[in-house]
């Protein structure tokens, strides 16, 4: 059966990407990443348990929702454009206050990084563990959870994924640009990879990919090359440190094939987990895990509400993980039905947001790759809903930065 919805999913893919012109559009990207991760779990075999027919249905129908919204969305915004042109590419340069702020913004990422590093030893310090990089992961879970942790300095990690992602798609012109481009997209990295985490990195690399596509219109072979040997290095970073998939004790060819085995877990492991839900053999989170932007808001206002824990439990597949694809919350908090609405509505409002990057509008252009950053994620966590509030920051951050110029020039005074 599992075969069965490997070319179900494939098909859908296909499909989508002859539809969409690009593997960039969103139910093409969606189904084909489904479809390698069902591959993943065949090839895997026994490594994996099976999982059951029913949930098996469920990606297959969640798919097909998500196509259909992503179609229905192309048929009713066919006054943007259609799809089935050749998109337009941009090749915006920056202008004179765009690099007047870029110039401050790496100023000010830059300067906070050592406030930031103190921060995060200190927070390590405050753990039982003596080991530092344990430490740190131990209370920036804690922190998600609830717990005090750096406060406004956490900013410092969503504003250095917008400010890198701003950055390359402006296409820097010169060695001066080319330079402070550079070193904010390292330093954000660099922001991600010192809490022992892998997740925001992963979004930062996968977000800066689909920007280069977006902006150059095809995905350079320099460029995927960087991406492959940067999520690598941040993947075998995070797993040796922490020792959860590899150990710093151990040598060369043990640790390849430790993490190698720890990828397939945290690559398809979600698809599993979530099978033990739909299964009843795990306990879901607090009710309408969906909404727990809301609930995180009325807890803020002053509210009573309980907030559903961001950390999944722990589940067996056999191998212990926490993930279990956009599918939980949808599946958990709606049934069937909501699964096949959100993913159908999900579907639809990214590809509205996908047709308007196409056409060279820079706000969409950015958002849309954090957006397909987030689908190729989609095994291991729902990460539109849930995390409202970083889709918030974002869109209020990007559309400030391009917008700020015409604001600007409508404000100076005439001379």
């Amino acid at each position: 059966m599992l075969l069965v919805l490997g070319v179900v999913l494939a098909a859908l893919a296909a499909l989508n990407r002859r539809h969409g012109r690009s593997w960039l559009y969103p139910p093409a990207a969606f189904c084909g990443i489904w479809s390698a991760f069902v591959v993943g779990l065949i090839l895997a075999g026994s490594r994996f348990d099976p999982i059951s027919i029913e949930t098996q249905s469920l990606y297959a129908v969640g798919a097909l929702s998500f196509s259909i919204g992503g179609l229905l969305a192309n048929r009713i915004g066919a006054g943007v454009g259609s799809l089935k042109e050749e998109a337009v590419t941009p090749r915006p340069g920056m202008t004179v206050i765009q690099r007047r702020m870029f110039i401050i913004g790496a100023i000010v990422l830059v300067g906070i990084v050592p406030a930031y590093w103190r921060g995060i030893v200190a927070m390590s310090a405050a753990s039982t563990s003596q080991d530092l990089w344990q430490g740190i992961r131990t209370q920036t879970v804690a922190a998600s959870q609830g717990d005090i942790g750096l406060g406004t300095l956490e900013l410092v990690v969503p504003f250095s994924t917008f400010l890198s992602l701003i950055a390359v798609y402006l296409r820097p012109r010169n060695t001066a640009e080319r330079l402070l481009v550079a070193i904010i997209v390292v330093v954000g990295l660099a922001v991600h990879v010192v809490t022992a985490a892998r997740l925001g990195a992963f979004i930062t690399l996968f977000a800066l990919a689909a920007v280069l596509w977006l902006r150059d219109g095809r995905i350079k072979t320099r460029h995927l090359a960087l991406l492959v040997v940067s999520f690598s290095l941040v993947f075998a970073f995070a797993a040796i440190v922490l020792e959860k998939g590899g150990a710093r004790d151990a040598g060369y060819l043990d640790n390849v094939r430790m993490l190698a085995d720890s990828f397939r877990i945290y690559l398809l492991g979600g698809l599993v987990a979530f099978d033990k839900v739909v299964g009843d053999n795990t306990p879901a989170s607090p009710p309408y895990y969906t909404l727990r932007f809301f609930y995180s808001l009325a807890r803020a206002m002053g509210s009573n509400t309980e907030v559903p824990n961001i950390i999944l439990p722990f589940v067996t597949v056999p191998d212990l993980t926490n993930v279990y694809t956009i599918y939980y919350p949808y599946y958990t908090d709606f049934g069937t039905a909501g699964l096949c609405l959100l993913t159908g509505l999900l579907g639809g409002v990214l590809t509205a947001l996908y047709r308007k990057a196409r056409v060279g509008r820079p706000v969409p252009a950015v958002l849309y790759s954090l957006a397909f950053a987030f689908i190729l994620l989609s095994s291991s966590l729902e990460s539109f809903a849930v995390s409202l509030s970083y889709w918030i920051q974002a869109t209020l951050f990007v559309s400030v930065f391009f917008r700020l110029p015409g604001w600007w020039s409508r404000i100076k005074p005439t001379r």
